[in-house]
């Protein structure tokens, strides 16, 4: 066969394997395509939300979620979307950015499957890649996670061609986009450039690479140094592993659930990706352990031949998942530097075993047949479940209300319960007073404030009467209060799980009495009702000036402009034409002192 036949396969090749892995993605993630109101991870309403300042920079000023999710956004991933704001927005280039990423994880796992066994091998690490949706749900969503899977597949590509410039400029790349690339990628760098000598020395380093690997060092030191050093007074430093074991934010029911850390087993990547090794129906595992032992029969010792740089990897894996323990939340969560690591392994190892296994089958019935129990068993197993992989997340908010929301001032400011103020504060691009997905626990100074955030807002929403619900808007300077009437129903508050500990349990003592205004009285507030939520203006409840201040009790910057929480009859008016055209009910009582 000559180059240009050979070339030409090899095109076709690449083009299949990009078509069926984007037809696969796209099956997974329809959802988000046909629907302006879903997306592809809940994670979206943490990392995009803020972005609406590309379009309006006047939107979420002074506003500390916002800071803190800027404080904790790589660089790269914040500069690409803001480029590709000039076209689109930056909800809907998160719909789209999964399928470059996940065509280039695909193709690079084929050509190192090729690379070590030939082209079936490269179809068929593929094949496993694809059939384990848990590898396509880190792809949803085009949040900096996603970035992991594709970076990391082609510096070993590279690493494994001695690719050393290439090698550099892709970690560099890594720590722009998700620092974990780097942080990993580094120490399997230095393992790699570590060859055979035949003089005195039985190892040397490559001359060549260990100056990209310095290079690649720096320039990643330097990308990275200023997210390690910066301080910031509102967001504070990293907890220490011993802070986090005090925490119920951090346990099984908290907001995290990464302790106690577990030991390095199967179990911790289940941890992320939990259908690796065993599907939700149960049967996956005994077939894959069955695969393997009858690898490790057949090929022998040929069942563990394989590059140097994919045993680097699992030592490096193993090696930062301690390091990441000792140093607790200061390089990320530990089950990271194993999860994702192995996730690529175990693919690889599929791929090429499996065609190495077909191979010993002497006639051309009986690989046939090896191939049809190997991928057959598979695809019945584990193929089939691509509906496990969408991470699809649906606005559970009416349309209506994230438009009215739109059309009030941009320095706005909403309270409702977190869960929804994703929502808010993503589509209808106005600042929450607390988010779920922005309650993080990792920086001590500014999950002290979201923690006493969110106890302010539900001992108002459960209060009894009226006048904890007008103290918690005035001092926090809250224009609007948005209610859930679902939340007061019997059916939700007895299953007991309002929100995450430690705070559920202080709500659930809240709503003992199961006496709450807002259930009673909201509909004569509203100024917006459709689908049980219901928007209260803050100037339709009785205010006590007595003993409040009107400033902010959550402050922010002293050259700050804060808006007053009832601001002029502008606002009466914006929400007065809001009611009147998505059809909500007349306020109880003028607002804003509009006669």
């Amino acid at each position: 066969m000559n180059k240009r036949s050979h070339r030409r396969i090899e095109i076709v090749s690449l083009v299949t394997v990009a078509g069926v892995t984007a037809v696969t993605l796209g099956y997974v993630v329809w959802g988000t395509l046909v629907n302006p109101h879903a997306i592809g991870n809940k994670d979206v309403c943490f990392w995009l939300a803020w972005m609406a300042q590309f379009s309006n920079e006047k939107l979420f000023v002074n506003d500390l979620i916002t800071n803190y999710v800027q404080f904790v956004t790589p660089f790269g991933f914040s500069l690409l979307y803001r480029m590709a704001s000039i076209f689109v927005e930056p909800v809907t280039f998160s719909k789209i950015l999964p399928f470059p990423l996940v065509i280039v994880t695909a193709i690079y796992l084929y050509r190192i499957g090729r690379m070590i066994a030939g082209w079936e091998a490269g179809f068929a690490t593929v094949a496993f890649f694809l059939f384990f949706p848990s590898h396509l749900k880190s792809f949803c969503g085009g949040i900096p996670h996603g970035f992991m899977f594709p970076l990391l597949v082609m510096a070993l590509f590279y690493l494994m061609n001695a690719r050393w410039l290439i090698v550099a400029l892709l970690l560099f790349v890594g720590s722009l986009f998700y620092p974990l690339v780097s942080i990993l990628g580094l120490p399997l760098f230095s393992l790699c450039i570590v060859q055979r000598s035949e003089g005195p020395l039985p190892l040397r380093l490559n001359g060549r690479g260990f100056g990209y690997l310095c290079a690649a060092a720096l320039l990643c030191g330097a990308a990275l140094f200023p997210k390690i050093v910066a301080e910031n007074p509102e967001i504070g430093p990293t907890i220490s592993a011993r802070e986090a074991k005090a925490m119920p934010e951090m346990q099984k029911k908290g907001r995290l659930k990464v302790l106690p850390f577990k030991r390095l087993s199967v179990r911790v990547i289940e941890n992320d990706f939990p259908d690796v090794y065993e599907s939700h129906a149960k049967r996956f595992r005994p077939y894959l352990w069955l695969l393997l032992a009858a690898y490790a029969v057949a090929l022998k010792k040929r069942a563990l031949d394989f590059p140097w740089p994919l045993w680097g990897l699992a030592l490096c894996s193993v090696f930062l998942y301690y390091l990441a323990t000792l140093l607790a939340f200061r390089l990320y969560f530990p089950s990271r530097y194993v999860s994702y690591p192995f996730a690529v392994l175990i693919c690889i190892v599929l791929g090429v075993n499996s065609v190495r296994f077909i191979r010993t089958f002497e006639t051309r019935k009986r690989r046939i047949f090896a191939s049809v129990i190997v991928f057959g068993l598979a695809v019945a197993f584990e193929g089939h479940k691509l509906d496990d992989a969408s991470t699809v997340e649906e606005c559970p908010l009416p349309s209506e209300l994230l438009q009215f929301v739109q059309a009030l001032p941009e320095d706005t400011l909403i309270a409702g319960h977190p869960f929804e103020m994703d929502w808010v504060m993503l589509f209808g691009k106005r600042k929450v007073f607390v988010t779920y997905e922005a309650s993080s626990p990792i920086h001590a100074e500014y999950y002290k404030t979201m923690r006493e955030r969110t106890r302010d807002f539900f001992r108002a929403y459960y209060a009894d009467s009226e006048e904890p619900i007008s103290e918690f808007l005035l001092r926090n300077d809250i224009d609007y209060l948005i209610v859930n009437m679902k939340h007061f129903e019997d059916k939700y508050l007895q299953r007991g799980k309002i929100y995450f500990q430690p705070i559920n349990d202080e709500v659930l003592e809240m709503v003992g009495a199961n006496n709450f205004y807002l259930e009673k009285a909201a509909e004569t507030k509203a100024v917006f009702s459709k689908k049980g939520y219901i928007i209260i203006p803050s100037g339709a409840l009785e205010r006590r000036t007595d003993s409040l201040s009107k400033e902010r009790r959550y402050s922010t910057p002293s050259n700050s402009v804060s808006p007053s929480s009832c601001r002029d009859e502008l606002l009466f008016s914006r929400y007065v034409f809001a009611q009147r055209q998505f059809g909500g009910p007349s306020p109880g009582k003028p607002a804003c002192g509009v006669q």
